[in-house]
């Protein structure tokens, strides 16, 4: 492996994760600048991809450690800066948005394959 090909994943890694940081924190930054867009999915989107109100389903409903997501994530942004270091940077933003869509359907599944449950925060 060379230098080139690590520097490459780093990129393409880090554009990953500028994505996922964007996308998870778009409320913050549309209630900061006051940009007037007030649909519901907006606030509930972060909750999805980072679901950290996770349940395990038994008696007095035991909270799932809440950083278990961050961590499936940070694998996830590893793994993908390395199968996209080959991808032109111009191609790698749009494979990002499609990979966080597919992780983020995947992780729901799991939750409800390990028989746990995911509860929103909102009004």
């Amino acid at each position: 492996m060379e230098r080139q090909e690590l520097r490459q994943a780093a990129g393409r890694g880090a554009l990953f994760a500028g994505i996922l940081a964007f996308l998870s924190l778009l409320p913050l930054l549309v209630l900061t600048l006051r940009i007037p867009f007030g649909t519901l999915l907006l606030f509930i989107l972060p909750q999805y991809i980072v679901p950290t109100n996770t349940y395990l389903n038994r008696p007095g409903a035991v909270q799932v450690w809440p950083w278990t997501w961050v961590l499936v994530w940070a694998v996830v942004v590893v793994a993908f800066g390395w199968f996209a270091r080959r991808l032109r940077i111009a191609g790698t933003a749009g494979v990002a948005v499609v990979v966080v869509v597919l992780v983020t359907v995947l992780i729901h599944v799991a939750i409800g394959a390990a028989g746990w449950s995911f509860e929103l925060d909102g009004p």
